[in-house]
């Protein structure tokens, strides 16, 4: 589960939480639903990550200006900057102008009880709803940690077979190898018993021809 989504439940225990993915409805126009909401509410978070921070977005300057907008009119609307992780940098103007909440290590439930410190609920007791949303979030978190976990395993698998296919391939063709290298051992084999009957052939037929030149010459010499 996103970072957000988890500070988001975790709030939703204590508070009546606007987050436009999750509150506006489909069709609902964006802004002056956001405009109207930011102007019934006592605070706002800014969440910075790494990828926001690097990035700009028209509707998150736009409701960053209307939250400006609605402190400027009402000095108890809270606008709060929140850094969810260690490389995120909100803009130069917040650093200026606001204290940020930073949450370590992505504690989300730390987070929520800073927020609950700034708003005025500084009780750190866990509620039932509390424990509740707190646990949901746990449970989102380690279901999507389980969902990496099986696809890397399906991955592993996936390798392992394919190296398994790849060790079968090179050992056929090991075998392959193996089985050429004796058959052209056989086929010297023969080659060297076939040259090995020429070579005693031609001497055998040496012989007898050097036998007829023995006895012509001794025919010629007896007459």
């Amino acid at each position: 589960m996103a970072w957000w989504l988890r500070l988001y439940y975790l709030l939703g225990s204590s508070y009546k939480v606007f987050h436009a993915p999750q509150t506006i409805k489909p069709g609902s126009a964006w802004e002056p639903t956001l405009k109207e909401a930011i102007d019934h509410s006592r605070a706002m978070l800014v969440l910075f990550s790494e990828r926001s921070s690097n990035r700009e977005s028209k509707w998150m300057s736009e409701e960053i200006e209307a939250g400006r907008r609605r402190q400027q009119r009402d000095p108890s609307f809270r606008l709060i900057p929140v850094q969810l992780d260690s490389n995120a940098v909100p803009p130069a103007e917040f650093l200026k102008a606001y204290q940020w909440l930073s949450t370590p290590g992505s504690d989300m439930q730390d987070a929520a009880l800073q927020v609950r410190g700034i708003l005025g609920t500084t009780e750190k007791d866990e509620s039932e709803r509390d424990r509740m949303a707190r646990l949901k979030a746990e449970l989102d978190r380690a279901l999507e940690e389980k969902a990496l976990l099986s696809q890397r395993t399906a991955q592993l698998q996936e390798e392992l077979k394919r190296e398994s296919q790849e060790r079968g391939a090179f050992t056929e063709r090991t075998a392959n190898l193996e089985r050429q290298v004796e058959e052209l051992l056989l086929q010297v084999r023969s080659r060297v018993k076939e040259l090995a009957r020429a070579r005693l052939l031609a001497a055998v037929a040496l012989g007898i021809l050097a036998v007829v030149v023995v006895l012509l010459v001794q025919s010629y010499v007896a007459r």
